[in-house]
């Protein structure tokens, strides 16, 4: 047996309906605005490197054929290529830095590209970095290029080594390579040496101890050399406390920030005489 609704109730049930009409109206339009919303967001897809005096990205900074790599203290500049329009991007320069980026129309890349150009100019460290494109608002994707940083773009000098005159004695066991800048963590060090130089004296009876920067051939440094353990005489080589065993050909990878210092395994410094003479390679593209 079934009775009519009153007015009341049928008012009651009439605007609830219409409430929940009106809910899942404005759910559907808000995930509608929010599908739009993401079809406009930008995209990264490409970035390549060269110098600003060089017309044509085949013979700039980047890994192409021909390519001589980009010299300090000039500005390089960054192409970037991509699709619609980023609130903001960010370039990772490759040496700790980086520069944010608004409001750019990336166009469609390839076909109908409107790149964005960015610049910066390199101090410190020669060798390999990497520069990284990401999307922070309104962006996404990511892009990155290798290229050789160095020191001279002359016929005779594109090294992209730091050499380092190295004698002694030393006033202290560990000398931080001078005006350059903190190394960061995961950068790689290779470190060869200058083999014309003579072997230095580091003082012993009847010249008991003479040695090249591999140190005494088999041994373990006693407990008053300033590295136990490490070979004695020997090169060796600290970043951010962090120490590593050196010699005439020597790799390694930082652990944690710091100067590169250069230190000398001997327990008394000023009876040495002699010079090292040191190539250091830095490879950053790793670096964080």
């Amino acid at each position: 047996m079934s009775f009519p609704l009153s007015k009341q109730v049928q008012s009651a049930a009439i605007a609830g309906a219409t409430a929940k009409s009106a809910l899942w109206r404005g759910t559907i339009l808000a995930g509608l605005a929010f599908a739009m919303q993401g079809c406009s967001i930008g995209k990264i897809s490409w970035v390549g490197l060269n110098d600003r005096n060089t017309p044509h990205l085949s013979i700039g900074c980047g890994a192409q054929a021909g390519s001589s790599g980009c010299q300090i203290g000039k500005p390089i500049q960054a192409m970037i290529g991509g699709v619609g329009e980023c609130t903001m991007l960010r370039i990772h320069w490759g040496d700790g830095q980086f520069t944010d980026v608004v409001n750019r129309d990336l166009g469609n890349y390839p076909s109908q590209p409107r790149y964005v150009f960015e610049s910066h100019t390199y101090a410190g460290w020669p060798g390999l970095k990497r520069v990284t494109v990401e999307g922070i608002t309104n962006c996404a994707g990511t892009a990155s290029a290798d290229f050789m940083l160095v020191r001279e773009l002359s016929p005779t000098d594109r090294r992209t080594d730091f050499t380092l005159g190295f004698g002694q004695p030393t006033a202290t066991t560990c000398t931080p390579v001078p005006n350059m800048p903190p190394l960061r963590p995961n950068t790689a060090v290779s470190i060869t040496t200058n083999t014309a130089l003579p072997p230095t004296n580091y003082g012993c009876v009847l010249g008991g101890c003479i040695h090249d920067e591999d140190g005494k051939t088999g041994s373990s440094a006693p407990a008053n050399f300033p590295f136990p353990g490490f070979r004695e005489y020997s090169l060796v080589l600290r970043v951010g406390g962090d120490a590593f065993q050196g010699g005439k050909n020597t790799s390694f990878t930082t652990r944690r920030a710091g100067a590169l210092e250069i230190c000398v395994n001997d327990a008394v410094l000023s009876d040495n005489r002699g010079a090292w003479g040191l190539m250091i390679v830095v490879d950053e593209r790793a670096a964080r």
